[in-house]
C-alpha cells in the first residue's frame, strides 16, 4: 500500500470520527442517572441539558474540522479510555450477576474503547492534523 493511499484512508476514518463519538451520548445518559441518584431530578436534568448541548457543539465543531476541538477530543478519548479500561476490568472481574443496563453500557463502552484506539493514532497524524485549521 502506498504512502498515498494510506494518508487518504486515515483522511476518511478522521471524517468519520465525529459520527462515531455520538456514542458519549450514552454516557451523558449514565451519568444523568448517577446525579439523579445523588441529586435528584433537577440537577439531573439540568446537566444533562448542559452537558449534551456542549457536546453536540463540540461534535459540529469537530465535524467543521476545527484543530481546538480535534485537540480538546483527543484528551477526551485518553480520559475516557483509561476510565473506561479499568472500568470494563472491574465488571468483569468483581460482578456475576449483571442487568440488561450494564450490559449495554458494558458493549458501549468496549466500543469505545476499540474506536479510541484506532483514532487516537489517525487523529495525531501529521497529515490529518494539516486538514484541520
Amino acid at each position: 500500500m502506498s504512502t498515498k493511499d494510506l494518508n487518504s484512508i486515515k483522511f476518511k476514518i478522521s471524517n468519520a470520527a465525529p459520527y462515531f463519538f455520538l456514542l458519549y451520548y450514552i454516557e451523558i445518559i449514565y451519568m444523568m442517572f448517577l446525579i439523579l441518584l445523588f441529586f435528584g431530578k433537577s440537577a439531573a436534568l439540568i446537566t444533562g441539558i448542559t452537558v449534551s448541548i456542549v457536546y453536540a457543539c463540540h461534535i459540529i465543531s469537530l465535524n467543521f474540522r476545527r484543530n481546538r476541538s480535534r485537540r480538546v477530543h483527543l484528551y477526551m478519548m485518553d480520559i475516557h479510555l483509561a476510565y473506561s479500561i479499568s472500568f470494563l476490568i472491574n465488571v468483569l472481574i468483581i460482578y456475576d450477576n449483571l442487568s440488561i443496563p450494564d450490559i449495554i453500557l458494558i458493549i458501549t463502552r468496549s466500543l469505545l474503547i476499540i474506536f479510541e484506539a484506532a483514532f487516537i493514532p489517525v487523529m495525531t497524524d501529521e497529515n490529518v492534523i494539516k486538514t484541520y485549521i
